[in-house]
């Protein structure tokens, strides 16, 4: 976030969501490497809100999405 502020970068926002096909709590094991991911498991020690990317994108002309989720790519798309 800092580096978009120290650009002066106005054409980009940033959330602080997960992609899914729906809006949803979903349980994350957080390991602080590549191993991070999201399981099934009630107990889990982190929740993390997800939402479905239209839901975000609206009917906005957005010509570029980056992401990196590892597995979830389906279920994002």
């Amino acid at each position: 976030m800092k580096v978009i502020e120290n650009l002066n970068i106005n054409r980009v926002q940033l959330l602080n969501k997960g992609l899914w096909n729906c809006k949803e709590k979903l349980s994350f094991s957080m390991t602080g490497h590549a191993g991070s991911q999201i399981i099934q498991d009630e107990n889990a020690e982190m929740t993390i809100d997800v939402v479905a990317i239209d839901d975000i994108v609206g009917k906005d002309n957005v010509t570029m999405i980056k992401m990196d989720i590892e597995g979830a790519e389906l279920k994002a798309l």
